[in-house]
């Protein structure tokens, strides 16, 4: 979180009990309604398809790109950068 500046990062991993149940939605709508933020990002590999689709569903749209910023297990990712 970054209280300053109103904004967080979610960060999620959902298990199959829980998907497409809406907990991502009652995150953002907590996060906006009760602690009252401005914004939250999220950080997906770029070719995780199923994440991108549950944010693009939930309202996040992509804000641009980090070219090669992440390693994990054994290659260098690209980071798209979603808010919403």
């Amino acid at each position: 979180m970054q209280p300053k500046h109103h904004r967080a990062e979610i960060a999620y991993r959902l298990i199959p009990a829980y998907q497409g149940k809406g907990p991502i939605t009652e995150v953002t709508r907590y996060a906006f309604n009760e602690i009252k933020l401005h914004s939250i990002e999220a950080n997906v590999n770029q070719a995780n398809q199923a994440s991108i689709t549950l944010l693009e569903k939930t309202g996040f749209v992509r804000e641009g790109y980090f070219k090669q910023n992440f390693y994990y297990n054994g290659k260098i990712l690209v980071s798209a950068i979603y808010s919403i």
